[in-house]
């Protein structure tokens, strides 16, 4: 799956492009949001969306930001015939990286003020290798 978005970003870089190519609607994000939603989305009505995928070819920078919803629902309240939602919420990730020098960052926010970013983690992370 990451070989097919790599694949397709680097035959991408061999075009000069003034602007950012938007591949939201590209066969590799489409793989890609599968892989989002099969793997990381949970609960039985778990959706995954693209709402923004662009690759610049004279740069190589690449950046997604997508919605993962979570949401598990059993049955119905008797009588009412509304589902019993367990759980239901989502988070939104962004991701940037340049294909070409190796380098990125992401950003995840879970809502209410919680968000893990890469950049807040790596300082972290170099010291306790160190």
């Amino acid at each position: 799956m990451i070989r097919l978005l790599l694949a397709t970003l680097l035959a991408m870089s061999t075009f000069a492009a003034a602007n950012a190519a938007d591949l939201k609607n590209d066969d590799a994000a489409k793989k890609a949001i599968e892989w989002v939603r099969d793997n990381l989305a949970q609960g039985n009505e778990r959706e995954a969306e693209i709402n923004d995928f662009t690759f610049d070819p004279q740069t190589g920078a690449t950046h997604m930001n997508i919605t993962i919803r979570n949401r598990q629902v059993s049955g119905k309240v008797p009588f009412t015939n509304k589902p019993i939602v367990a759980y239901d919420y989502s988070l939104n990730a962004s991701v940037d990286f340049n294909v070409r020098g190796g380098n990125g960052n992401f950003e995840f926010d879970f809502g209410r003020g919680f968000k893990l970013r890469s950049k807040d983690l790596l300082p972290k992370i170099e010291n306790i290798v160190k």
